[in-house]
This record gives C-alpha cells, sequence and structure tokens, in this order.
C-alpha cells in the first residue's frame, strides 16, 4: 500500500510538473500565433496609413495651388505682358517657400511657357520641357474640360477644376497638378479653355519622406522602381495604369518585439510556478476561485445593465476611448416603452428589454444606457449599408413578443450618425444620433433618420434653449424647487427633503433638469443656478424644525472658489443652521482627484454642514479615497434598489453596502423605493433613511409643511 502511495503521489506530482511546461509550450504557441496575427494588422494599418497620407498629398497639393490661381489679380498678372515679378511672389517662390511645392511654371493659355520655378530658384521657362511630357495628359484634359465649362469636382472646398496624377520628373515620383488660372469674382472672365494654366509638381521622395516617417511612425521609408523583399510597400500608379514605382518601408513588428521580450520571463515564471506549485497548488486554487467570483460579480455589475445584462454607459465609454478608427453610431428608443408597459408588472417590462437586447445583440455592439434606449457601435459602412441594417433592426424589433398576458408589438425608432477619426469625435457622433433620433421619432416613430444637415434646426433649439436659461439665471425668478421627502426606517417619519429644482419657461412650459442641468454646467451657469436652488430652498425649510435640507452640488460647484463662502453668505443670509443642510455630491465627483473639491469639502464639514454621496456604487469609488475625502452619509442608487423582492443577489449585494457605511461610521439612505417589498427588505437590512415614490414624491415647500404637521 506504501509504495502505491508514494506512486500516487509521485504520479500525481509528476503530472502537475508536467502542466507548468505545457502551459509554457501551449502559451508560447498562442503567443506566436497572436504575435504574427499583430505584425499582420500593424501591417496592413501602416500600408492604409501611407496610401491614405499620398492621396492627401495630392489633394492638398490642388488645395495649395488655388491658394493664388484663383483671383482676379492673378489673371491680370498673366496677361500680355505678363508681370513675372507679381508671378514669381504670388505663384512661384512663394508657393515652394510655404507649401514646399518643388516646381512651378505658368503657361499661356497655347501653352507657351512664361514662368518657371525649379530647384529652388526661377529658370529660363524653357525648364518646363522636363516635366512636359508628364503635364501633357493632364493640360489636354484640363483644356478639354475649361472648354466644356465642366465643373464637376468643385465644391466648398475645391474652388476650381484641376487634374493631377502621379508620374515620374526627372527621376523622381512625383505629383503632379495643373489648375486654370480663374477669377475670384468675375470681374475678369476669359474665354472657356483660354485660361492661363499654373503647373506644380511635389516630389515624393523628399521630404515628403521623412514627414510618413515622423507622423506615421515607420521606419527607412524609401522609393523603389521595384517591390523590395522583406519590405512593406504601397505601390504608385498614374491614372492610366502604369506602375510609378513603390513607397517602402520596414514593417512595423510588434508581435514579434513582444514575444521576444515575454518569452524568457515566461519560461522562468514557468520553472518558479513547477518549484512551488504542490506546495500552494490547492490554496492558492481555492482563493483564486473565490477571489474570481467576487472581482468578475463586482466588475460585472458596475460596467453592465443590471436588467439586461448588456454593457452599460461607463462600459460604453470606455471603449469608444479605446477606439482609433471610424465606426457609425446607432442610437435606439423603443417607441412608446411606457405605455406599453404601464399595464405589465415589472418583471414583464424587464423581459420586453432583455428580449429588444438580445435582438440587438445578434447585429452588433450594443449597450443598454438606461430605460428603453441602446446604442450599437459598428464598423464604418456606407449609407446604403446602413439604411439596410436599420430596416432590418426595425423588423427584428417589430417581431411579436410573447409575455404572460399575450403578445406584444414593439417599435423603435432610431438615429444613426457616423464617428470620423480626427474629424466627428465619439462624442460628437453619439450626440449626433441622439439628435437624429429626436428627428426620427418626430417623424412618426418606428423608423430611422440619419444625422443630416436638415438637422441643424435642432441645434438651434438647443442653443435657444441655452440664451433663454441665461436670461434665466439673470432673473431667477422662473426657477421652482420642489421638495422629495425623505422617511425614517419606519417609512412614515419624515427626517429630511431633497431640494429638486425645474424651471418654468414662460413660453415652452415646464422643462425637466436633464434637459437644462447639461446645459448649464457646460456653460458655466451651474454655479449661478447651485445659488437660487440653495438660498430658496434655505428660505423654504427655515421652519421645518429639525429636518435636514439635502442640496446637490455638481462637481464644476463644489471645485469653484468661491462656493463655500456661497454656502456661508446664504446660510447667514437666510438664518437656516448649518448643521442642518447637506449638500450632495455624485461619486463621480468624488472619484475626481481635485484638490480644490477636497479643500472645499473639508471646509464645509468643518462650518458643520454635512455631506452626502449620491448615486453610490454606480461609479468607480474606492475605500482609499473615502477615506481620503471623508462624507457623512451614502445615498444607495436606485439601480440597486430595483431588484429587492425579487433578486436574492441585489439584497446581498444592498446588505454589503450598508455594512460598508456602518464600518466607515456612516449612515445610508435608500433611494428610489416604488414598491412595499423593497420597503421591506431595506427595513430588514438597516437602512438609515428611505426616499422614493412610494412613500413620497417630489412636492411643493407648502405639501412639505402639511406633511410635516400631519407626522
Amino acid at each position: 500500500m506504501l509504495w502505491r502511495e508514494r506512486y500516487s503521489f509521485r504520479f500525481r506530482a509528476a503530472v502537475v510538473l508536467l502542466l507548468p511546461l505545457l502551459a509554457v509550450g501551449i502559451i508560447s504557441g498562442l503567443l506566436w500565433w497572436a504575435a504574427e496575427k499583430t505584425d499582420r494588422i500593424a501591417a496592413s494599418r501602416q500600408e492604409q496609413f501611407i496610401d491614405f497620407a499620398v492621396s492627401q498629398l495630392r489633394i492638398q497639393v490642388a488645395h495649395s495651388q488655388e491658394s493664388s490661381t484663383v483671383w482676379d489679380e492673378a489673371v491680370r498678372a498673366v496677361e500680355d505682358p505678363p508681370r513675372l515679378e507679381w508671378i514669381d511672389a504670388n505663384l512661384g517662390s512663394w508657393m515652394h517657400r510655404y507649401f514646399r511645392l518643388d516646381a512651378l511654371f505658368v503657361l499661356k493659355p497655347d501653352r507657351t511657357p512664361i514662368y518657371a520655378f525649379d530647384d529652388g530658384a526661377i529658370r529660363e521657362p524653357t525648364r518646363f520641357d522636363r516635366v512636359a511630357g508628364a503635364a501633357r495628359p493632364l493640360l489636354d484634359r484640363l483644356q478639354n474640360r475649361l472648354r466644356r465649362n465642366d465643373t464637376e469636382g468643385i465644391s466648398d472646398e475645391m474652388l476650381s477644376i484641376g487634374e493631377s496624377d502621379f508620374a515620374i520628373v526627372e527621376g523622381h515620383p512625383s505629383v503632379v497638378s495643373v489648375k486654370p488660372v480663374l477669377s475670384d469674382t468675375g470681374a475678369v472672365t476669359p474665354k472657356p479653355g483660354t485660361e492661363a494654366l499654373h503647373i506644380a509638381v511635389r516630389y515624393l521622395d523628399s521630404d515628403f519622406l521623412d514627414m510618413l516617417e515622423q507622423k506615421y511612425l515607420v521606419e527607412d521609408v524609401q522609393f523603389q522602381r521595384k517591390d523590395l523583399k522583406g519590405y512593406s510597400s504601397s505601390p504608385l500608379a498614374s491614372e492610366d495604369g502604369m506602375s510609378i514605382g513603390y513607397l517602402v518601408w520596414k514593417p512595423f513588428q510588434p508581435g514579434r518585439a513582444i514575444f521576444r521580450q515575454v518569452m524568457p520571463s515566461l519560461i522562468v515564471c514557468g520553472l518558479m510556478f513547477m518549484a512551488i506549485l504542490l506546495v500552494l497548488m490547492n490554496v492558492l486554487e481555492g482563493r483564486s476561485a473565490r477571489l474570481d467570483v467576487s472581482e468578475q460579480a463586482l466588475s460585472f455589475a458596475r460596467s453592465h445593465d443590471p436588467v439586461t445584462g448588456l454593457p452599460n454607459r461607463s462600459q460604453m465609454e470606455m471603449a469608444l476611448a479605446a477606439r482609433n478608427d471610424d465606426f457609425d453610431v446607432l442610437y435606439l428608443d423603443i417607441d412608446d416603452f411606457k405605455s406599453v408597459t404601464d399595464a405589465l408588472s415589472l418583471r414583464q417590462s424587464e423581459a420586453i428589454l432583455v428580449e429588444a437586447g438580445r435582438r440587438l445583440s445578434q447585429l452588433g455592439e450594443v449597450y443598454h444606457l438606461d430605460s428603453d434606449r441602446f446604442i450599437l457601435i459598428l464598423a464604418s459602412r456606407t449609407e446604403a449599408a446602413l439604411r439596410d441594417l436599420c430596416e432590418r433592426i426595425l423588423a427584428k424589433i417589430r417581431q411579436p413578443l410573447h409575455v404572460d398576458s399575450g403578445m406584444i408589438a414593439l417599435s423603435a425608432s432610431i438615429g444613426v450618425a457616423k464617428a470620423l477619426k480626427g474629424l466627428v469625435s465619439a462624442e460628437e457622433a453619439i450626440r449626433r444620433a441622439d439628435i437624429a433620433l429626436y428627428h426620427a421619432k418626430a417623424a412618426g416613430k418606428g423608423r430611422y433618420a440619419l444625422f443630416g444637415e436638415h438637422m441643424e434646426a435642432l441645434l438651434q433649439e438647443r442653443r435657444s434653449l441655452e440664451a433663454d436659461l441665461r436670461l434665466a439665471l439673470n432673473s431667477g425668478d422662473q426657477f421652482l424647487v420642489l421638495y422629495q421627502p425623505v422617511f425614517a426606517i419606519d417609512g412614515v417619519t419624515i427626517v429630511g427633503a431633497e431640494a429638486l429644482v425645474r424651471w418654468r419657461h414662460p413660453e415652452k412650459g415646464m422643462i425637466a433638469p436633464d434637459r437644462f442641468i447639461p446645459i448649464a454646467e457646460e456653460t458655466g451657469g451651474i454655479t449661478r443656478l447651485g445659488e437660487i436652488v440653495l438660498e430658496q430652498a434655505c428660505l423654504n425649510a427655515l421652519a421645518w424644525d429639525g429636518l435636514v435640507l439635502a442640496v446637490n452640488a455638481s462637481a464644476i460647484e463644489l471645485s469653484g472658489p468661491r462656493y463655500v463662502s456661497m454656502v456661508q453668505q446664504t446660510l447667514k443670509r437666510t438664518g437656516f443652521p448649518a448643521e442642518r443642510l447637506e449638500i450632495e455630491l455624485t461619486e463621480t465627483a468624488l472619484m475626481k482627484s481635485d484638490d480644490a473639491l477636497t479643500t472645499n469639502i473639508g471646509a464645509l464639514r468643518g462650518m458643520g454642514v454635512k455631506v452626502a454621496l449620491d448615486d453610490f456604487g454606480i461609479g468607480y469609488s474606492s475605500l482609499a479615497r473615502l477615506q481620503q475625502l471623508p462624507v457623512d452619509r451614502l445615498k444607495i442608487d436606485k439601480l440597486f434598489v430595483d431588484d429587492l423582492g425579487a433578486d436574492p443577489a441585489a439584497e446581498e449585494f444592498l446588505a454589503t453596502i450598508i455594512k460598508l457605511a456602518r464600518s466607515k461610521g456612516l449612515s445610508t439612505t435608500a433611494e428610489g423605493i416604488e414598491r412595499a417589498e423593497q420597503l421591506d427588505v431595506l427595513r430588514r437590512l438597516g437602512s438609515d433613511s428611505l426616499q422614493g415614490y412610494l412613500l413620497g414624491k417630489p412636492m411643493p415647500a407648502n405639501a412639505v409643511e402639511q406633511l410635516i404637521l400631519k407626522n
């Protein structure tokens, strides 16, 4: 028996010791495969960058010419007799210095050269003979187009027609561009086909190669007539298909470089792992498993919507920040979702969102932002492909959905916009998609709309709202402060109230906070708005003896140099006790590494003002940060209250938050209580105070006073 035990032990030990070797081998193979794939992707990206740079150079040369060729004075200068000094100063040496063009020529309509600039100096007009062979086809095409009054290609960016191509000029690979000399006002108008002609040449094997190396981080870029083995390359060809040569460079191979760096460490780690694995295997495995489950659950809860399981807004922002390419944004909203679900239970309503998310996930990268809104992020595609995709999405959403009470038919509206690298940011694309979504809904719902210039009216409406907000902040009399009561754990005794601002627009009626508060933050009006709300709230709550008044403050306000003094002056002016005031800041504001914010919070607490952390749990705060920036209360976000009574995991998670708060000496308030079973669970868990529509909706000050008297 003993030898069997020893054999079994040795066998297990051998298996355990062989596992790291096997793992190192497998990982090495996977790393090599990943390195090869990474290198291929990197090479492809470099080729795209080089192709883009060359095509852009061709456009830039034509743009550079138009800086002086579309000009009444230029038309007069090239007429007989030509004003050569003016031509040199504006169409020749200046363009060489400013736009780095290598050779420049001016021709009469009959193609007789009257000016030449080459090799950094003015030359005899006959110098044009060096370029004549490459320029002739371009001159033919351009003069034919001029005689036909062909205006194809003219736009806000391109002021005149022209012709350009790649060619070999005196052994140099070059961009050759021809432009007519035209009037910019129409005051000097030659007969079509009799315009003077301006020719620009830009060499591709000069400082252009240095620019490519510096801007696109490619190594050893050079021009070769033939493709070089072991180099990446981008072919150059003229419009008629004739090969000019190749731009070649040493390919970027990050995968192999990383592989060479990682392998020694991987081997050493494998050997070390073999030495300690027998001792620590069972302990580490158990602890690792428990830690992984806990971390994954917490990470998933923070980065995914609890109803649909889809990534949420914070996850989307992180993913978009990491992107460096063009992509399409589809903003989708389920039409009349509230009306559809009013007669359904919470579970049935959530089932609709889950099914909608599942259908959308089949088509692309989906994020669930809030309630009935989703965003799809897709690789950039053509307008026709986008329209086809939107039709398919709408068809999928329209498919009947089975719930306990029967079949439900849904519809959705979609707004579409493009994010373009260097031109349209991800945030701007989402904003445009949101505008397009409103346009789709205004057109009758169940539709999609691609963002276009015709939607700029919606932007004008926002600007109008911004202007109205400035006037309202100046007058201060258009804002109404409502108060949502906060109750003790019995759900009956009122212990405080949260001030919530509304805007009574004289023409547009009541405007919700989510429409004007972001504008106030963007324009700097949030500070003035905070002053108005704080003073009105302190005056109203002065008579509510013993009740805590909670007032929200943004990170912008809390970081401001005048915020603490403003609070002091308001308390002094209204006579409101500092110990009854509680300033609420969001978890996102807490996480800002801002010395001014930390100092201001310390000063407020030194005055006796309490500080509460609003929406706790949905951001990325840490215990360490809470210790550095102490608060008095945690307000648990509605997100974690919604599933109480239906999901045991939600109760367990909420219990953890309450225990955490108690361990730090903080009180807790649970927000968003809308059902009796939620109230029962929160009482059992011991939340210090409660808030939600089940207990009390936002109400005017006199209604709070009646509620106090009733208590």
